[in-house]
Order: C-alpha cells, then sequence, then structure tokens
C-alpha cells in the first residue's frame, strides 16, 4: 500500500473511473445489484487489481465508497452518472 504522498494520480483517476462507470452499468441494468461490495468487486476483477484490494487499500477503502455513493444518487435523482458529464 502506497501513502498518500506517494499515489499515482493516474491509476487512481482510472480505478475512480471504473467505479464510476460499474455503477452507472450496475444500474441500468438491475438497480438491485447495485451494492458497494458488487461494485468493488466488479472493479477489482475488470483491472486485475485483487480480491479485496478495496478493503485493504486504507485509501481506496474510503474513497471507493465515496464515489459509489456519489454515483448511486446521482444516477438515481438525475439518471445520467457523474462519470458522463
Amino acid at each position: 500500500m502506497r501513502s498518500n504522498d506517494d499515489r499515482d494520480e493516474s491509476q487512481d483517476a482510472v480505478v475512480a473511473g471504473a467505479l464510476r462507470k460499474a455503477v452507472a452499468t450496475a444500474f441500468r441494468d438491475d438497480r438491485d445489484a447495485v451494492t458497494l461490495r458488487y461494485i468493488r468487486t466488479v472493479v477489482e476483477k475488470e483491472l486485475g487489481l485483487g480480491s479485496e484490494y478495496f478493503k485493504l487499500d486504507p485509501y481506496w477503502k474510503d474513497r471507493s465508497k465515496a464515489i459509489v455513493m456519489q454515483e448511486v444518487v446521482c444516477c438515481r435523482s438525475c439518471a445520467m452518472p457523474l462519470w458522463t458529464c
């Protein structure tokens, strides 16, 4: 795990974008499938991050939850995910 000081911002942007896209796709396909665990698992597999990456990385544990919650609220209120804005 890296400290916040030596984070790879380009990799962080890829991960954040993948989380947003996964929420939008899951929300479109099956609203009931949108859970934090499901979205994290989809992105871990998609990006090859390893099992429970989001739970074990202190930065991404909180950050992934915040991104998913933000996207869910946006999807419910305007039917347009933030990552498309």
